[in-house]
Formats: C-alpha cells, structure tokens, sequence
C-alpha cells in the first residue's frame, strides 16, 4: 500500500496497524439517526469520509478532494488524515497541505479494481471518495466492513446535518449515487468470495437491499464481546505499601480534615473516611475495630496504619515502610497500650486479632477500646508477631512532650468534644 507521509522532511512510505473490523461512516442523512459516539471504541477501527467530520471523530480519515472543501479544524485533528497524493503541494494555511499533523497522501491511479492495492500498492481512482475509503479499508486487514451514513440517495435529505445542494448538484449528485450502488452490489458479492462481510449500519438506506442490516449498537457490542477482558494489575508498590487510614464523626471533622493535610505533606498513600455516628464517644471509639476490619477487606495485600482523627505526621513514619509484623503498638510506660496508632500487617494471624479484639468489644462494650485490644493481645499465644512501637510514634502532645520531637503526634481532642455525642 503506497501511502506516504512528509513528517520528517522526506517523503516516507507509512503502513497502519490492521484491524478485522471498520466502520466506514458517511454522511448521508441516515448518519443522523445513528448516535455517533456509539462508533467509536476498541476493536474497530472508524473510517470517516469526506463531511462525516465533525459529526464523527474518527481513527481514520478519507477525503479526496482539495482541502477547501472540507471544515478546516479537521487539518488540526491528530487522528490520520487520508488525502489524495497529488495535493500534498497545495498552500494550505502558512504552509503546505503536507505540513498539517498526521496527514499522509496516497496513490490513486485509474484502473486496475478494487482489489489493485494488493499488487502495486496504489488505489484504484474511480473518481469519487467513496470508493477509494473501501479501498482503504480493505487495506487495513478488514474482514467485516459496516457502511454507517450510506444512503446514495437524496430524495429525503442530502446531508446528515440537513444542509441542501442546489438542484443542477442534486441531480449530479443521484446521477453518482446511482453509479456507486451499483458497484455496491458487485462489491459485496466481491468481498463474499473473498470472506469478507459487507454490512449496514444506516437505518433507513437503500443499501440494504444489498447487505444485511444491524443497529450499530449490535454491531459494537458484538466486536466488543470478543475482546480480551480483565482488570488492570496496580503497580507493586501501589498494593504493598502502607496504606494511613482513619475514620472520623461529624464533630472530628475539622480534625480528620488536618490530619489528611499532615498525611499529603508527606505524600503518604492514605484513606480518610466519614463514619455513622454510635451515639456516645465509647460507642464510636469502639467502631475503630470494625473500621479497620472494612480497610482490611478493601485492601487485604497492605499492611494497614490505623491513627485517630487527631493525629498528625510531623515526621516521615519511616519505620512502617520496612516492618515486617502482624501489630505494632506503643505500650506507655511499658504497660498501657495506645491505640491511637495501630499497624497490621497482610496476615491471617492479624485478622484474628481483629477479630478477637471485635468480639471483645462486644463482650464488653463498657470497657475502653484500647484496653479491650491489650487484653486480647495479654491472652493470645505467642505466634502473633508483635511490635513495640517508640513514644514518638504515638506521642501526646503535652504528657508525652519529653520523648522529644514526634513522628506521629496525638492532639487529644476528645478532651472538649468528649461530651459530644458525635465523638470518635
């Protein structure tokens, strides 16, 4: 196929990946009935012809006439623009037709058929776009060819957009349409020799009398069907790395709102979510357990930092990038644990510690939350892997100020919002 490009400066011949479907999409008025957008998409390419632009944006464009004869953003478009070759020196703009971006320019020459790319790689001129945009479907590898805005008739309506020829056109125009009809008919029996099927995707035209018809939203769906499925996998460090979650009421708003604003600093992977209200501080703070068991669930390949609503990272948490435990804690003074910041590692040992510690809760729903958790931790055997976490990591802000500068500090808040019923 002698299709050329002048990108580099010189003249280069160009080849276009092939695909087993095309749309080719015209303008006759039928294009109006079809929604356009439904064209376009993966397994297909779109052909559009000559004034199918703007109404289509396609992967492909066809036109073999000068370029005043068309809308001229089209020149601009990235997509591939197909053009007659003898008209690459044609002043366009503030240079040549060959300048514009992406366009190529192809042979054409009388004679020789449809099927005359296969030999000497120039199309066929039948002195009409129509025919030269089949051709260059063809050429892409088609073996299914659906004709969208084919109507070669103007009885109705010349044009998709309802604009009109004058009448001496019009009657040119049929005179044209009659000629490409016919060839239609040879054409489609043609690629049926060949495997190749010719179809419509123009409600309405004549030309399906030659061809079977389908709305185009059964054609897409059936390309579509035969594609490869799956969901994208996350790059490795996305679905390692320690992800910050925490959760918050409505009267830990503001709260929540500073923390997640310490967590972006830091550029630190975190999930920052609203809970419903429990009616009382103890009610919401013992929802921490059943938050992480749901951050658990949506991500179960990373490891998980849980911290308070009031909590903010002064420091990169360094440590939890390389930690390699079930939990980790910070026990003050050696002997109360601080459940203000929490780690649990992508193991099956640290989903029955959440869940230990959830039944816990339920036993004994009076009891603080954190003292539920170490009594858990004080009865289990010692496969659990535990970590002991330094004050800086959980560090309130003024009884704890002699540890020195934190890593993660704690704000205490529920010191004046304790009585709130929305506390967490």
């Amino acid at each position: 196929m002698a299709i050329w490009s002048f990108a580099t400066g010189q003249w280069e011949r160009v080849a276009f990946p092939q695909f087993e479907s095309v749309i080719l999409a015209c303008q006759g008025p039928s294009l109006g009935k079809i929604d356009s957008a439904r064209l376009c998409g993966p397994g297909r390419a779109v052909v559009a012809v000559n004034n199918a632009y703007p109404a289509v944006r396609p992967d492909f464009w066809v036109g073999m006439d000068e370029a005043d004869c068309y809308e001229q953003r089209l020149f601009a478009e990235p997509f591939p623009k197909i053009l007659r070759g003898s008209y690459n020196e044609h002043r366009f703009h503030r240079g040549f037709l060959r300048d514009c971006p992406s366009a190529f320019f192809a042979d054409v020459d009388d004679g020789g058929g449809m099927w005359r790319y296969q030999k000497d790689g120039k199309f066929a001129w039948y002195k009409d776009t129509f025919r030269t945009a089949l051709q260059f479907a063809l050429s892409l590898g088609a073996r299914a060819i659906h004709l969208a805005g084919v109507d070669l008739e103007t009885r109705q309506q010349h044009y998709a957009d309802g604009s009109y020829l004058p009448e001496d056109l019009r009657i040119q125009n049929q005179y044209l349409y009659e000629a490409q009809f016919a060839f239609l008919r040879s054409f489609v029996a043609g690629c049926a020799q060949r495997g190749i099927l010719v179809g419509s995707c123009s409600p309405g035209s004549r030309i399906n009398e030659l061809m079977p018809f389908s709305e185009v939203e059964a054609v897409t769906a059936h390309i579509e069907a035969r594609l490869p499925s799956g969901r994208p996998k996350l790059h490795v460090c996305a679905e390692t790395g320690p992800l910050y979650v925490a959760y918050y009421t409505a009267a830990y708003a503001q709260q929540a709102a500073e923390l997640r604003a310490t967590l972006r600093q830091f550029k630190l992977s975190h999930e920052v979510a609203a809970w419903p209200e429990g009616g009382s501080w103890q009610a919401n703070t013992q929802a921490k357990v059943q938050f992480i068991q749901a951050m658990r669930k949506k991500h179960p390949a990373r490891p998980l930092v849980y911290l308070d609503a009031d909590a903010r990272v002064r420091q990169r948490p360094g440590l939890f990038e390389s930690l390699d435990a079930d939990i980790a804690y910070h026990l003050r003074d050696g002997s109360e644990l601080l459940s203000g910041t929490l780690y649990f590692g992508p193991t099956s040992e640290a989903d029955s510690i959440l869940e230990e510690w959830a039944a816990e809760n339920a036993a004994r729903p009076d009891v603080w939350d954190q003292r539920n958790l170490q009594a858990v931790l004080h009865q289990r055997p010692e496969s659990a892997r535990a970590h002991l976490l330094p004050p800086s990591y959980t560090q309130i802000f003024d009884t704890m100020a002699h540890h020195g500068e934190p890593v993660i500090e704690h704000m205490q808040a529920s010191r004046h919002l304790k009585e709130s019923p929305s506390a967490a």
